[in-house]
């Protein structure tokens, strides 16, 4: 029997402890001793060796691998401990779930998450083929936060494969030129004055249907010409605007008279519709689309019911009339030139102030570009531009 302690070239200690059993077996047990010290080694290494020569050297106990589950079977804890635990946007939690049932569920169900890999991922890809690629990397996105969740809660080790997403052509976004706007502005002051100050705050203040929706009095203030936007609304659901934070947009003459026409003692909304029983009931952001039709076809333009494309028209407005991007940015509340712009800056003629950079901007340089009805405005857009 002998107990050697050798020491290691990076700092420790090796035990090396050799011992013949009473059966004629031998055996020999190597460890790092748990002693900073030489002597401490040495002591650990006698006091095992006699736990070995008692009990002999048991076999190590082999955990058992814990089953992984299903992509079916971890969808009720995702959306448990994710979804509802961190209190998503009902938008976005809608948007999760849909995506799961639809595409998910069906293509990787029975799947493990661990087995998971690139074939399964073009398995997915290939169950989506009649979906535009943004969709399918929609969902691929919902996958790839679905696996991560699944790593920090414990349930994986590491993401078993990385995602990769199918590549977009980019189109241009619709708007309106200056004259078809006002085709459709005309038409809807003539149709209903409701319909006119909803063209007006998409096309002149840049507002998303939800937000008109949700609009509320105490948001305006006509003696300032602004318009906090602070809400947005989701099949009933109030919540916040897209991004999280308020912005503020300013108010036109036209757009400002508009919605004092529409002053009323209904309600703290400011649009109201009359429902089946003949009782006045806050709209809904579908009803805004509902309330593009009749003025499209007043118009005479292409019926549609998209009221964002005069979000687009706001900011190509804005961008033909020389606004620096960053400007259009801040008032449409978005932090990306390609998703504000478009291909605006690229495919119509507007001056070469668009596109150069946004330092030096003057008020008097704004208001004349623009053709600001209002100085307040040119203000705020050169504390924009220039910090």
């Amino acid at each position: 029997m002998s107990v050697r302690v050798t020491a290691y070239k990076r700092g420790g200690w090796e035990v090396d402890i050799r011992i013949l059993l009473p059966d004629g077996q031998r055996l020999r047990d190597k460890h790092r001793a748990p002693c900073s010290s030489e002597s401490g080694a040495k002591r650990w290494g006698e006091a095992r060796e006699r736990s070995l020569l008692v009990h002999g050297k048991q076999k190590e106990e082999v955990e058992a691998p814990k089953a992984v589950l299903t992509l079916d079977e971890f969808t009720p804890i995702f959306v448990e401990q994710y979804i509802e635990a961190n209190r998503l946007k009902p938008s976005t939690a809608s948007t999760y779930k849909s995506r799961i049932k639809l595409h998910l569920s069906p293509a990787l169900g029975s799947v493990p998450l661990n087995k998971i890999d690139k074939g399964q991922e073009q398995k997915l890809k290939a169950s989506m083929k009649d979906l535009e690629a943004k969709t399918a990397n929609d969902v691929l996105g919902v996958l790839s936060k679905l696996l991560n969740v699944a790593v920090e809660l414990g349930e994986l080790a590491t993401v078993p494969v990385k995602l990769k997403k199918l590549k977009v052509t980019e189109t241009p976004y619709a708007f309106y030129d200056f004259d078809q706007y006002q085709q459709v502005v005309e038409a809807a002051e003539k149709s209903d004055v409701r319909y006119y100050a909803v063209i007006l705050l998409g096309g002149d203040a840049g507002l998303r249907r939800a937000e008109i929706a949700s609009l509320e009095w105490s948001d305006l203030d006509f003696k300032r010409s602004k318009i906090v936007v602070q809400r947005s609304l989701w099949q009933g659901h109030v919540t916040t605007p897209k991004g999280g934070r308020p912005r503020t947009v300013f108010m036109t003459k036209r757009l400002a008279a508009a919605l004092l026409a529409l002053r009323h003692l209904r309600g703290e909304r400011v649009f109201y519709q009359a429902g089946e029983a003949g009782e006045m009931k806050p709209i809904t952001e579908s009803t805004v689309n509902e309330w593009m039709v009749p003025v499209m076809r007043r118009a005479g333009l292409k019926l549609s019911r998209r009221v964002h494309i005069l979000r687009h028209t706001f900011c190509s407005h804005l961008a033909m009339r020389g606004a620096p991007a960053p400007v259009i940015m801040e008032l449409v509340r978005r932090y990306h030139r390609r998703t504000v712009l478009g291909d605006v800056l690229a495919r119509t003629p507007c001056p070469p102030d668009a596109r150069r950079c946004c330092t030096g901007v003057t008020v008097a340089s704004l208001r004349g570009a623009l053709g600001l009805e209002f100085p307040g405005l040119a203000h705020t857009m050169v504390r924009t531009v220039n910090p």
